[in-house]
């Protein structure tokens, strides 16, 4: 999607502001911030709409880019995954 978003910004970037939004995980009723670095839809939409006009990709929120940052590394990104899986598994036991 970036790629696209890259040349649909080259052709109208002059009449349009083009930017590509790669959200994490949200905190919402479908996933009550289960996963690490989980954000709130108000401060993603907060961010994202912040940025628009000024950058060209937003994570939509600091905890995005943190978790993208450290799943991007082995170990830590192996440390994230875990902290998931675990908090995945005991919300099922509820």
């Amino acid at each position: 999607m970036t790629h696209f978003s890259k040349s649909i910004a080259e052709e109208y970037g002059d009449k349009l502001d083009i930017m590509v939004a790669t959200a994490g995980p949200t905190k919402s009723n479908m996933n009550k911030g289960v996963v690490f670095c989980a954000s709130y839809p108000e401060s993603v939409a907060s961010h994202t709409l912040n940025t628009l006009g000024h950058e060209t990709h937003t994570f939509g929120d600091f905890r995005h880019g943190l978790r993208d940052y450290l799943l991007n590394r082995k170990i830590q990104g192996s440390i994230v995954r875990y902290i998931d899986s675990k908090r995945i598994a005991a919300l099922s036991k509820k």
